[in-house]
């Protein structure tokens, strides 16, 4: 009561002060020898409060303000009720014994970088559509064994490929479908040869005549002075690719496996599931060896217009500012030839570029 009666005293001193006030502001600014009688103010259509109304206005006002501060310091004890309710609630992870729980807590930064995953992005799952069938194409076995294997890049332990093949499927059926860049450059649709290193047997590719079995030069080296018997060496045999099926393979899932094509191009691969088919998988025989991942594959564009993807890499280019450098169809045509297509200097290098 007593804020109440100070509040009430600090309103009535402002209004006599803002009443002098303007009293004051009147006889500064009007002009001598000026009268109200000689102007018209006619202010009969103005409503003036009472002082009294406006006092009480004032009152009311100061007291649903209190009001609203009580409500206020009521609702902030509540909350302060249902945090201390909640601290007690919390249960203290001291007595859990779950090693990987304390583990987990005391990582440190390095750990924890260390062991974030770093996801493979897929390029082809996503946007893969399975191509329609004919009802009377064979089905695969309801027994059949889907078996998962990845192909990595031959100088970085980066996944490129990775295919779901059929136990009954030959070793061909999958070689077939690997992609390595090194079967397109120089002569490689012309050679056909490579193998399979599996548990210490060379799988060759001999369909061809003109195939060379890479792996004699091998077998031959470790027969020649028993060298066989070293035991970081160890005995080897060789079998027929197209003669052989995944069934016929003792195989470690996850244990890295050898891919050697194109003379000298080694790949690892990885068998990384086998499993029974369930009638959640594809049905059609012909759908395997079936493509689950494509890693990106980098291209680079044409450093003269940077909108096409390069066609021709050059070297020794005396029209290019760097060395290798990269044209697309559109440009390079127009700097090396004239309009007749004669070429207008030769001593430069151009090679197909597909990718790196």
């Amino acid at each position: 009561m007593a804020a109440f009666g100070q509040r009430l005293i600090s309103l009535r001193h402002f209004q006599s002060t803002v009443c002098g006030k303007i009293t004051k502001f009147e006889e500064d600014f009007i002009p001598e020898g000026w009268s109200r009688d000689q102007v018209d103010l006619d202010c009969s259509d103005i409503k003036q409060k009472p002082q009294k109304e406006v006092i009480d206005e004032a009152i009311d006002k100061i007291i649903r303000k209190e009001a609203e501060m009580g409500i206020k310091q009521e609702s902030a004890e509540g909350l302060e009720d249902v945090e201390i309710a909640k601290r007690e609630c919390q249960v203290d992870p001291k007595p859990c014994r779950l090693k990987s729980y304390w583990l987990c807590k005391n990582r440190t930064a390095q750990d924890i970088k260390l062991t974030r995953s770093h996801k493979q992005i897929n390029y082809i799952a996503s946007m893969m559509k399975e191509p329609t069938h004919a009802p009377e194409e064979r089905t695969i076995d309801p027994n059949e064994v889907i078996i998962t294997v990845a192909l990595y890049h031959p100088l970085k332990l980066l996944k490129q490929q990775e295919f779901q093949v059929l136990g009954s499927q030959s070793l061909t059926a999958l070689r077939d479908r690997l992609y390595c860049l090194a079967d397109y450059l120089m002569d490689g649709q012309q050679t056909k040869s490579g193998f399979f290193l599996i548990e210490n047997t060379f799988y060759n590719d001999m369909r061809l005549p003109e195939n060379m079995d890479y792996s004699k030069f091998i077998t031959d080296w470790v027969s020649d002075k028993a060298r066989y018997t070293i035991p970081s060496v160890g005995m080897y045999s060789s079998k027929r690719m197209e003669d052989t099926t995944f069934l016929d393979l003792t195989i470690k899932i996850g244990h890295p496996y050898l891919y050697v094509h194109q003379g000298s191009c080694e790949h690892n691969i990885v068998f990384t599931e086998v499993r029974i088919a369930t009638h959640m998988d594809v049905q059609t025989y012909s759908s395997y060896p079936r493509h689950i991942f494509q890693a990106k594959i980098r291209r680079r564009k044409c450093k003269i217009c940077d909108i096409f993807p390069a066609r021709y890499v050059t070297y020794r280019d005396r029209m290019a500012t760097e060395d290798p450098f990269f044209f697309c169809e559109h440009c390079y045509r127009p700097l090396h030839y004239d309009f007749e297509g004669r070429v207008l200097y030769n001593d430069f290098e151009v090679f197909p570029y597909y990718h790196e």
